[in-house]
């Protein structure tokens, strides 16, 4: 079984591209600040393969960054 030098080149790129839209939840926590970041990296690191727990860690990396005063 041979590998060709086109799928060699396919899955560079396939990886190149994969692998920072499945950190995007964790890019998007860091650059906002969100006060969850270290949260919402071990989520999407654990869950982040599938398409539900990538999705929360999204939605969650897009939350309210704002640290509620608690009186």
């Amino acid at each position: 079984m041979y590998i060709s030098l086109l799928q060699i080149i396919i899955l560079f790129f396939g990886f190149l591209i994969i692998g920072p839209v499945l950190m995007l939840p964790t890019l998007v926590a860091i650059s906002r600040k969100h006060p969850k970041t270290i949260l919402i990296a071990l989520v999407n690191c654990i869950f982040g393969w599938t398409v539900i727990g990538w999705g929360i860690a999204l939605v969650w990396s897009f939350s309210s960054n704002k640290i509620e005063n608690q009186q």
